[in-house]
């Protein structure tokens, strides 16, 4: 996938990702997987792993839109992706439909 076309499932996405969109156009570096899942197995993982962030005292208030859509996307097959800020460090976790038509959810 490229980056222009990232952004643009990004922006029109229901709901919109303004801070991922900022950090692909500022050439933060990303990685799309081909191979596929389904949305609740990571739900399941990213549920848990809020818990452990805000035990660490993390803030994880951008995670809650994104773990909700997850949730709700069931079985459906997602494919996994990443975007990486270096300065400040953070990351977005990417969740794409199976045919990377459309945004499912994004947390970060």
């Amino acid at each position: 996938m490229d980056r222009a076309t990232l952004i643009a499932l990004l922006n029109t996405s229901p709901d919109p990702y303004p801070d991922c969109v900022a950090a692909l156009e500022a050439r933060s570096t990303f990685t799309v997987w081909d191979k596929q899942a389904p949305a609740s197995h990571f739900a399941d993982i990213w549920q848990f792993r809020e818990e452990l962030v805000k035990e660490d005292g993390v803030s994880t208030a951008n995670w809650h839109p994104g773990l909700e859509a997850l949730a709700a996307a069931g079985e459906q097959p997602v494919l996994l992706g990443i975007v990486r800020v270096e300065h400040p460090r953070r990351h977005f976790k990417l969740f794409l439909s199976a045919d990377a038509s459309a945004v499912v959810a994004c947390i970060g």
